[in-house]
């Protein structure tokens, strides 16, 4: 049990830090395509056939990014608040530093208040909390009574998945389950939504279905030696609730409402 908690919350933290990554980049790209809309249209040099064509490319860049952005805001409100703060600070000292290094160098300020000004940023700065690292997502538990699945259960019940489970995150098209393998957990869709799929991304592929908050995946591993019909990948980022396959075989076995619930939903 310690083994998995430790490795669930490396995994989380892993996944925090990607997230925070993703966003920046996607802030990042954003501005620039904004820059390069801006740099089309002022531009006389450009045929105006090609600049309408570019227009298309940037704008549609441009989406894609912000639609990112969007998502992340929607699916994590509380990681999105905080890198708010966090950016906003942290680009306040950089500014601030900046300031008192103009001032130092145009003799406004004198070499002791400069030395002093600075040390005090520096440490400010090294204070401000690493969002990747923050703990932004709720408790298992409290996740777990939200879930149709797991929904008027004895108390005993709810006590004993929340002992086995675990919250994880997962960025858009981070693949979950392949097709043909059996997964080794139970997944219950908390935030976001994923996809059921067929075939080769970008190939052949096939969406079956879409999942959303309250559905869950992987029951596979109630099913004995049958295989799963399809991959699921995330379609925007999403928290799951995971429960390792051994529990989730104990709890159908020991409550039938889950096991009726996973087999014929």
């Amino acid at each position: 049990m310690a083994r998995h908690r430790w490795a669930a919350g490396l995994f989380g933290r892993y996944q925090k830090i990607r997230l925070f990554q993703h966003l920046i980049k996607d802030i990042l790209r954003s501005l620039m395509a904004e820059a390069a809309m801006d740099y089309i249209e002022t531009e006389e040099a450009i045929d105006e056939a090609v600049k309408e064509e570019l227009r298309g490319h940037y704008r549609k860049r441009w989406r894609l990014y912000h639609d990112n952005i969007a998502n992340v805001k929607a699916t994590f409100p509380e990681f999105f608040h905080e890198f708010g703060v966090h950016t906003s600070t942290r680009s306040s000292l950089v500014s601030a530093l900046r300031s008192v290094e103009a001032a130092f160098h145009q003799g406004a300020i004198g070499a002791k208040a400069h030395k002093a000004l600075e040390q005090h940023l520096h440490r400010a700065l090294g204070r401000v909390p690493e969002v990747g690292l923050a703990d932004y997502r709720r408790e298992p538990g409290d996740m777990i009574g939200g879930s149709p699945l797991f929904a008027g259960l004895p108390g005993e019940a709810v006590e004993e998945i929340e002992r086995h489970c675990a919250s994880v995150e997962f960025l858009p098209d981070d693949v979950i389950t392949v097709e043909g393998q059996r997964s080794d957990a139970l997944y219950v869709v908390v935030r976001g939504s994923l996809y059921q799929t067929r075939g080769m991304p970008g190939v052949d592929e096939e969406v079956l279905r879409e999942l959303q908050p309250g559905d869950h995946f992987g029951e596979e591993v109630l099913l004995g030696d049958h295989e799963p019909v399809a991959a699921v990948r995330a379609h925007t980022a999403c928290t799951l609730l995971r429960i390792p396959a051994k529990q989730a075989l104990s709890l159908a076995r020991r409550y039938p409402q889950i096991e009726a619930r996973l087999l014929f939903r």
